[in-house]
C-alpha cells in the first residue's frame, strides 16, 4: 500500500506539536468549510493517522469521502485505500477500482502505481495506463467501456509501451472505441512488433497476406511468420504451413508445411489439427506429437524489398480458415 509513501505529502502534519494540533484541526475545518477540499482531506489523515489523537477510521473516510465526491484527487486515492483494506468500510475492490481510477484519471500518480500494483502485479514493469485500459476493457473493477479502454491504451501507447501499442492496434482493427483503420492498426502492430511483440507479429503477417491496412504481400506475410513462429506462435507456424502447402511467397515444401502444422497443432491449434486431416499429404507420412515448438533453423530472411501481390489463389487457404488471426482480447 502507498498511504505511507503518500502521507510524506504532508510531513508538516507530523512535526505540529501535539499540543498544538487541536488547533491545527480548528484552522482546517475553518478552511474545509469555506470549500478547501485539500483542507478536508488533511483532517480526514488526521483521523486515520491519529498523530497523537484518537484514531478514527469511521472520521476518516467521512472526510475523504466528502472531499472525494468534490473532486479532491488525494482524497479519492485515500477512498480507495480504504476500501482496499476494509478501513471504516467493507473491503470492496470494485469500489476501490473506481475511486482508484477517478484519482489517476487526474494524474494521481500514487493512485496509478496502486492500480499498476494490483491489477497486473508480477509483470516486472508496472504500466498503469495499460492496466487501466485493459480493466476497461475488460469490464474488471469497472463498467465496461471501449472508448475510455482506447483512450488509456492510447495514452500508454505513445509513452512507448509495447503491449498497449498491440493492443491499441487491435482496437483499431476492430473498431472497438476507436473509428476502424486497418492502417492504423498495422502502424502500432509494427510499433510492438519491433519491440518483440510476438502477437503484433503474427498479426502484421495476417494483414500482408490479405491486404488490410498495407499492400497484399504474402512475402512479406512470410517475413513476419517466420518471425513469429521462431518464438512458439501457434497461430503464424499454422499460417506459415499453409503458405508453404501452397508455395505463395515462399517455395512450395509440403514436408516444411507438414513439420509446421504438426508443431502448431501440438500446441492445441485446432485449424492446425483440421487442416493435418482434410490436405492431401501425398504418399509421405510424417509422425504426429512433436514437441511444440519450432526446429532449429535459419533466421528468418531478410524483409523483401519488392512489396508486389504474389501470385497464387487464396481460395485454398480459406477452405481451411486459414490464415487466421491471433486470439483477441474477450
Amino acid at each position: 500500500m502507498h498511504v505511507e509513501r503518500h502521507e510524506a505529502r504532508w510531513d508538516e502534519l507530523g512535526r505540529i506539536d501535539k499540543m498544538i494540533l487541536a488547533q491545527a484541526l480548528i484552522l482546517l475545518r475553518r478552511a474545509a468549510s469555506r470549500g478547501d477540499w485539500a483542507s478536508q482531506t488533511r483532517i480526514g489523515i488526521i483521523h486515520l493517522k491519529g498523530h497523537g489523537l484518537p484514531v478514527s477510521e469511521i472520521e476518516a473516510l467521512e472526510c475523504f469521502k466528502t472531499a472525494a465526491e468534490h473532486g479532491d484527487p488525494d482524497a479519492q486515492f485515500y477512498m480507495g485505500e480504504l476500501y482496499t483494506r476494509g478501513l471504516g468500510v467493507t473491503r470492496n475492490d470494485v469500489e476501490a477500482a473506481r475511486w482508484y481510477l477517478l484519482a489517476a484519471d487526474q494524474g494521481h500518480k500514487e493512485a496509478a502505481l496502486e492500480l499498476g500494483d494490483r491489477f497486473e502485479r508480477g509483470r516486472g514493469v508496472i504500466q498503469s495506463d495499460v492496466n487501466i485500459g485493459v480493466m476497461y476493457f475488460e469490464g474488471r473493477g469497472v463498467s465496461r467501456s471501449y472508448l475510455d479502454a482506447g483512450r488509456w491504451f492510447s495514452k500508454a501507447a505513445y509513452q512507448g509501451f509495447v503491449e498497449a501499442q498491440y493492443d491499441l492496434g487491435t482496437m483499431y482493427e476492430e473498431g472497438r472505441g476507436v473509428p476502424q483503420s486497418s492502417v492504423e492498426a498495422v502502424r502500432w502492430w509494427r510499433k510492438a512488433a519491433d519491440k518483440d511483440n510476438v502477437k503484433a507479429m503474427a498479426d502484421l503477417g495476417l494483414s500482408y497476406c490479405q491486404g488490410r491496412g498495407v499492400k497484399k504481400s504474402y512475402s512479406e506475410a512470410v517475413w513476419w511468420w517466420e518471425r513469429a513462429a521462431s518464438k512458439g506462435s501457434a497461430m503464424a507456424q499454422c499460417n506459415l504451413g499453409c503458405l508453404h502447402y501452397e508455395g505463395l511467397g515462399v517455395s512450395r515444401d509440403r514436408q516444411r508445411s507438414r513439420e509446421l502444422l504438426e508443431i502448431s497443432a501440438a500446441q492445441g491449434d485446432a485449424i492446425a489439427k483440421e487442416a493435418l486431416k482434410k490436405l492431401d499429404w501425398g504418399n509421405k507420412s510424417w509422425a504426429l506429437g512433436k514437441a511444440a515448438k519450432t526446429p532449429a533453423r535459419k533466421p528468418p530472411p531478410p524483409r523483401p524489398s519488392a512489396r508486389k501481390s504474389e501470385g497464387g489463389s487464396d481460395k485454398k487457404h480459406q477452405r481451411f480458415k486459414c490464415p487466421q488471426a491471433a486470439p483477441r482480447r474477450s
